[in-house]
């Protein structure tokens, strides 16, 4: 944990919705990376409530801490989280953020695995 707060300079909660459209955003990352939010796809939960945003680094899903989880780990995780979904995430001091290879998308009912 240490690692992940000093690479990143800012940590919030981020709590969402789902009214059925789905959260709608990409994730990736393994276990020593991280799992950090790649996309943000346009007009889902995420994107319209504005704070989840591409390149946060998720720490926790409800009361699962996901540091050194990999992408689908995570994913299984939210999805076990219904309708409300509440995240700690943190933001990169700088912009360079390391692109690991697995990303997983996040729907209303479904997670996809891109290759």
């Amino acid at each position: 944990m240490e690692k992940v707060f000093g690479e990143w300079a800012q940590v919030e909660v981020v709590e969402l919705v789902n009214d059925g459209s789905g959260l709608a955003f990409g994730i990736v990352g393994g276990r020593s990376s991280g799992v950090v939010v790649k996309s943000v796809l346009p007009g889902g939960v995420a994107d319209r409530d504005g704070r989840l945003r591409s390149g946060d680094m998720l720490l926790r899903i409800g009361a699962v801490c996901v540091v050194g989880m990999c992408a689908r780990q995570a994913a299984a995780v939210l999805r076990q989280c219904g309708a409300c979904v509440r995240l700690l995430v943190a933001r990169p001091a700088h912009s360079n953020v390391l692109q690991p290879t697995v990303q997983v998308s996040i729907s209303t009912n479904a997670v996809t695995d891109f290759h």
